[in-house]
């Protein structure tokens, strides 16, 4: 009995490993649904095999790639339920956490994506990817401890990346750690002086704080900064100056009395 479950068992396997070389060869022929089609046998046949619901979860990314705006909800989904199924067969992929947790941001649900991306930093702590995603979907589940904690650590991993130190001070501010996130801002810009998302950030935390001043120059130098392509942004920062050009400032002198 044992001899003949092993002979079934080593047939079946035999059969998700030619449907799987049949789906890489589609995959290079650039015949995407042949080739999704042929992994789906392939799980079939290997439902245990990690490897092909990686390699069938990155193959519907790709097709999903490739479609319009808006209709690539479903492939997406059976993405991230590729991605869920390699991560519980294998629970120390960190590929697989990373994919999930950017699938499950991406559908929504930044706190559900933060424990997979959570898992992936876990089990592998360079992981550059995994810790700048983290950053991310803490932020949007507005767990803003977190999110500076894992900027620090992917700090740590780039230093010459001013991303980093961008996410840790924005986090900064959102934990109304204002005097913190203008220290950080500023040591930002004393190494990156062109990181010009940083003069915008700062300017505007300058401004809430009254110092109107500072946060005019912050204005002014990120508006000489940045490219055309930031249209709201330019928006944003040229109402700013007009209005508070028109502001007395708070250091003149007080006109002499009547």
């Amino acid at each position: 009995l044992l001899a003949i479950t092993a002979l079934a068992l080593t047939a079946r396997l035999a059969v998700a490993d030619a449907w799987t070389a049949r789906g890489a060869f589609a995959d290079l022929a650039g015949h995407r649904a042949m080739a999704l089609a042929a992994f789906s046998q392939a799980q079939q046949s290997d439902p245990w095999s990690t490897r092909v619901a990686v390699e069938q979860g990155v193959r519907l990314l790709k097709e999903a790639a490739t479609r319009e705006p808006g209709t690539a909800q479903d492939l997406l989904v059976q993405a991230r339920e590729q991605f869920r199924r390699a991560a519980r067969l294998s629970p120390q992929l960190s590929y697989a956490w990373l994919q999930l947790g950017v699938l499950t941001r991406r559908a929504g649900d930044p706190l559900e994506a933060r424990r997979a991306l959570d898992q992936a930093v876990r089990f592998d702590p360079n992981l550059r990817a995994g810790w700048w995603q983290l950053a991310h979907a803490a932020q949007a589940a507005g767990q803003f401890e977190q999110a500076r904690r894992a900027a620090q650590r992917g700090k740590q991993l780039e230093p010459a990346d001013p991303r980093w130190t961008f996410v840790e001070a924005n986090a900064l501010a959102q934990l109304q750690q204002a005097d913190r996130a203008l220290a950080v801002y500023r040591q930002l810009l004393g190494r990156f002086p062109r990181f010009y998302p940083a003069w915008f950030n700062l300017a505007e935390l300058l401004r809430q704080q009254g110092q109107l001043p500072a946060a005019l120059e912050a204005y002014r130098t990120f508006l000489s900064l940045a490219p055309a392509s930031e249209q709201v942004a330019i928006a944003a920062a040229t109402a700013q100056l007009e209005q508070l050009s028109r502001e007395p400032r708070r250091d003149a002198p007080a006109p002499p009395p009547r």
